[in-house]
C-alpha cells in the first residue's frame, strides 16, 4: 500500500486518496485503479479499462448505464448526431489511429416535445479506411441492410398488424433504363465435403425498362433448383397472370399415396367463376405449330377449350404430321396376332378373338363389320387410331384427293382412294382428304356396301 492522505472535499463530493496513485470518490462513485489502467464507476474493483456497475436490486429499469449527450441549449434538428462510438486501431508502427467501425445515434426528425425520432448507423471500413453504412435501425422499427444478411441460425420477423405486415423488403436501387435490376433469396445446401451449393433461388426481375408510368412497371418471378449441379431456371410467374416452365420437359403431379388399399388424390381445374349471367370463365389449351423457318418463332393455336356447353377439340397443325403418323382417339387394347404383325400405317380390325387383323375388302369378315384401326407401330402399346388424322405414306392405294372419301383396300392392310369394285367385295369408306397432301381424317363408316 501507499502513503495515507485524508479525506479531500470537492464540493459536496468528498474525494478519499488510497495512495499515491490511486484515486478513488465518494466510496466507488468514482475509482481509479493505475495498477492496472482501469476506471471503475459504481464498483472499486474494475474488471476492464471501463466498468460502470449497479449494485441496486436488479430489476427492469437498472443496471450498468452509460449516455452519450448532446445539449447546445436548441432542439435537435433532422438527421443531427446524438452520439457516436467509434472503435479504433493503428493501422502502422507509428500509432496512427483509423475506425475500424462505428456506430451513430442520428435524429430522423426535428425534435419537439411530441416528436423525438432517432436510428442507428452502424458502420464499418474496407479497403483504405473507407467506411460503409452497412446496417441502419429506424424510428419505424424497420432494418435496412446495405448488402447480404447472413443468418446462421433460425431468422424470426414478427408483427402486430390488423392487416398486411411486411417482414422483409428487399430493394435494388439501380435505376438504369433497361431490364436487367433484380433482386434474389438464394439458397445454399452444403455436400458431404462440406462445400456449400446454390441449391436454389427465387429472384424478381424487371420485364422492361421501369419508369414513373405504372404501364411500364412489369416484373417477373423466377424459380431456379440445382439440376445435375448447375442452377436451372424452373419456372416463371409473369406479371401478366402467366406462368411458364423452363425450357425442358415438365410434369405437374400429385404424389401418390402410402399404405394399404389407400385412396388416390383428385387433380381440379377451375376456370374463373363470374357473377350472375356474366359470361363463365373457360378452360383453354393451347399448343404450338411449327414455323416457317428454323429460327421462326413458333405460334400458338387452340387444342381444346372446355366451356359450360361441353368441350371443343382443334386440329389446326394436322400439316405437320409426318409420314405414317397420327392424332386423334386412340387405343392400346388387344392383341397382335402372330402373322398379321403391325407396323406404324397398317389399317387392322378387331377380330372376336381380341386380335388385331389386317383389314381386307375382298370380305365381310375382314373388316366390313368390325372396329378398324390404324396402326401407330409395331406394337398394340404404340396404339391404334380409332378417330383422327393420319398421314397416309406406306399403306395406301389410288390418288389422294382434297375433300374425297378412301376406303378399305383390297389390298391387305391398306387403305385406297378407289373404291373396290369385283364382285363380292364390300365398300366402306373410312375417312376423307384433308386439305394437306396425304393426310386423312380417319373416321370409319359402320355401314359398308357388298358388290353383287
Amino acid at each position: 500500500m501507499g502513503l495515507q492522505y485524508p479525506k479531500i472535499q470537492f464540493g459536496s463530493v468528498t474525494a478519499n486518496v488510497v495512495n499515491a496513485d490511486d484515486l478513488e470518490v465518494d466510496s466507488g462513485t468514482l475509482s481509479i485503479d493505475v495498477d492496472n489502467n482501469r476506471v471503475g464507476v459504481g464498483t472499486t474493483s474494475p474488471g476492464t479499462q471501463l466498468e460502470v456497475q449497479d449494485t441496486t436490486t436488479s430489476s427492469a429499469n437498472t443496471g450498468g448505464a452509460l449516455r452519450l449527450s448532446a445539449d447546445d441549449g436548441a432542439a435537435m434538428g433532422d438527421s443531427h448526431r446524438l452520439g457516436v462510438i467509434e472503435f479504433t486501431g493503428a493501422e502502422d508502427g507509428s500509432n496512427t489511429q483509423v475506425v475500424g467501425a462505428r456506430i451513430e445515434a442520428i435524429t430522423d426528425a426535428a425534435w419537439t416535445n411530441i416528436e423525438n425520432g432517432c436510428a442507428l448507423y452502424f458502420y464499418t471500413t474496407d479497403g483504405n479506411a473507407s467506411q460503409t453504412n452497412v446496417l441502419k435501425l429506424d424510428s419505424n422499427a424497420k432494418a435496412t441492410f446495405a448488402g447480404a444478411m447472413q443468418a446462421e441460425g433460425l431468422l424470426t420477423c414478427t408483427g402486430e398488424t390488423n392487416g398486411e405486415y411486411t417482414a422483409l423488403v428487399l430493394k435494388n436501387e439501380d435505376a438504369t433504363a433497361d431490364n436487367s435490376g433484380s433482386v434474389t433469396v438464394r439458397f445454399d445446401l452444403e455436400d458431404t465435403s462440406g462445400a456449400a451449393v446454390d441449391s436454389g433461388s427465387i429472384r424478381v426481375k424487371k420485364l422492361e425498362s421501369m419508369t414513373n408510368t405504372a404501364g411500364t412497371q412489369n416484373a417477373k418471378m423466377d424459380f431456379y433448383l440445382t439440376e445435375d449441379g448447375t442452377i436451372t431456371r424452373q419456372g416463371s410467374f409473369l406479371g401478366s397472370n402467366e406462368f411458364s416452365f423452363g425450357k425442358r420437359n415438365s410434369t405437374i403431379g400429385i404424389d401418390a399415396v402410402g399404405g394399404t388399399d389407400s385412396n388416390g388424390k383428385d387433380f381440379t381445374f377451375k376456370s374463373g367463376a363470374g357473377t350472375g349471367v356474366g359470361d363463365p370463365g373457360n378452360l383453354l389449351f393451347q399448343v404450338p405449330i411449327p414455323g416457317v423457318s428454323g429460327s421462326s418463332v413458333q405460334s400458338f393455336v387452340p387444342a381444346v377449350s372446355m366451356t359450360p356447353e361441353g368441350m371443343n377439340t382443334y386440329w389446326g397443325g394436322t400439316a405437320a404430321l409426318g409420314n405414317d403418323t397420327g392424332v386423334g382417339d386412340i387405343v392400346t387394347f388387344g392383341a397382335e396376332d402372330t402373322s398379321d404383325t403391325l407396323a406404324a400405317g397398317r389399317l387392322m380390325y378387331l377380330h372376336t378373338d381380341g386380335k388385331w387383323m389386317y383389314a381386307d375388302a375382298d370380305a365381310v369378315a375382314t373388316g366390313g363389320t368390325q372396329l378398324l384401326g390404324i396402326a401407330l407401330g409395331a406394337s398394340v402399346s404404340d396404339g391404334l387410331l380409332i378417330r383422327g388424322f393420319f398421314k397416309l405414306n406406306s399403306y395406301t392405294e389410288g390418288t389422294w384427293n382434297e375433300g374425297l372419301p378412301c376406303y378399305v383396300s383390297e389390298a391387305t392392310g391398306e387403305i385406297d382412294f378407289t373404291a373396290p369394285s369385283a364382285s363380292g367385295d364390300f365398300v366402306r369408306v373410312v375417312g376423307y382428304g384433308t386439305d394437306t397432301s396425304g393426310v386423312i381424317f380417319f373416321n370409319p363408316s359402320a355401314t359398308n356396301i357388298v358388290i353383287a
